[in-house]
């Protein structure tokens, strides 16, 4: 599916921007280590490929929110525990 994108003219870079951003996030639960995705990043900035760079950079962002977000969440019920006990 990724050459379909990646080779064919004429699709709406909304689309391939699409694309790029699901898989991200798709393969992100599968394997989050961030330096893949950044080193995928910069390959396809290598190659001036920006519509990519779009979809993969959203991703990146939405998962930082989301891992900030666990981070704060986590205190949030620590500090209330602690209040507890």
């Amino acid at each position: 599916m990724l050459g379909e994108f990646y080779n064919s003219e004429g699709i709406d870079s909304r689309d391939v921007s699409r694309f790029f951003y699901i898989n991200t996030l798709e393969a992100w639960l599968i394997y989050n280590d961030d330096e893949i995705y950044y080193s995928m990043l910069h390959h396809f900035e290598d190659i001036e490929y920006y519509p990519a760079c779009d979809g993969i950079n959203k991703a990146i962002k939405f998962i930082e929110n989301v891992v900030e977000y666990k981070k704060i969440k986590r205190k949030i019920f620590y500090d209330i525990m602690l209040e507890i006990y």
